[in-house]
Formats: structure tokens, sequence, C-alpha cells
């Protein structure tokens, strides 16, 4: 196992910092609520773009990669289900990163430029 796995996996396993009573689930937690509140008011007023808060999201991928790491460890037993289940999810992930990075609005036809 290389030293980027063997840091990674370690770090998402340590109960210490999965803890959701710990400093880490509390402020990630918190992220996500400022996050979640600030889009609705900005969707609903639009006295600030969505965007905004959308960009600093990064507790989405976050709280995602410990979730999958959860999920993992809940369906340890059934390693053909867990493997399913968190590669999909992962793929999920990821697309929603790509279709972002390469700038295509899902909603809009390919044709059209975005932007």
């Amino acid at each position: 196992m290389g030293p980027v796995r063997r840091v990674g996996v370690g770090a998402a396993r340590d109960r210490r910092l999965r803890d959701a009573g710990g400093f880490l689930g509390r402020f990630l937690r918190a992220w996500g609520l400022v996050t979640i509140v600030g889009v609705g008011v900005a969707l609903a007023s639009g006295l600030a773009p969505v965007d905004r808060f959308v960009t600093f999201g990064f507790v989405v991928p976050i709280l995602a990669a410990f979730g999958l790491v959860r999920l993992w460890d809940a369906l340890a037993s059934r390693r053909v289900l867990a493997v399913a289940a968190a590669g999909a999810l992962g793929v999920a992930m990821l697309a929603g990163a790509w279709i972002a990075w390469t700038g295509r609005n899902p909603s809009s036809p390919a044709s059209r430029p975005c932007g």
C-alpha cells in the first residue's frame, strides 16, 4: 500500500476525525448548514449570487468521502455489495465534478454554449 493511500484511508478511518461529536464533525456540519441556508436565502431573495456559496461548498465532497468510508465499513461483510455501492456513489460524485469542470450545464442542450 502506497504512502498516500495509507495516510488517506488511515485518516478517514480514524475515529477521532470522523466522530460526529468531535470538532471536525461540528465544523463540517456548520459549514454545510451555512452553505445550504446561504443558497436558499440567495435563491429566495436575490441579494447574492448563489454560485458564491456553491464555490465554497467544499464540505460536500469532504462529507461524501467520509460517507463512502462509513458505507464501506458497514458493508464490509458483503464485499461485492460494498464495492458496487461505494463505486456507484463515487462515480456519481466524480460525475458532478466533471460536469462542473468541463463547464457544461446538464439542463442545457450540448449544442448551445454555456456561460
